[in-house]
């Protein structure tokens, strides 16, 4: 795929997560796909593979926090990654606290669906709110 395709792809992704439409996101995953979200010790973060193992990941997401914002802004497309850049904000259900960052998506397309994907943003804030 080109780099704009790539591009509208993620976008679509996207649409399909704040739109609530986790079947067609996990769709759009190869079957080994490398979710990678791993990092400070926060009850969401692990590496996830495959559209099994990402439905869980979004399944224990929405058990526990409330998106208040999620805007991807810029995108950008080298070979086979796209990177999105952007912020979020949430609400961690059990307590009401509420975290944000900034985020830079590094997604790997491979024949035209995600084959890795890894996040990047300061984990500090969610931890402190989990804590809170």
């Amino acid at each position: 795929m080109s780099g704009e395709k790539n591009i509208q792809f993620v976008q679509e992704m996207y649409r399909k997560f704040q739109s609530g439409d986790i079947p067609g996101l996990l769709a759009g995953l190869t079957e080994n796909c490398a979710w990678d979200h791993r990092g400070a010790d926060l009850p969401f973060n692990g590496m996830f593979k495959g559209p099994e193992g990402v439905g869980k990941f979004f399944g224990q997401l929405a058990d526990l926090v409330e998106p208040l914002k999620f805007e991807p802004r810029e995108f950008i497309s080298d070979g086979d990654k796209v990177v999105a850049l952007g912020s979020f904000e949430w609400k961690v259900k059990s307590n009401g606290n509420t975290y944000g960052a900034d985020f830079a998506h590094v997604f790997t397309i491979t024949e035209g669906k995600a084959s890795a994907f890894k996040p990047y943003w300061d984990q500090a804030s969610a931890v402190a709110a989990f804590a809170g």
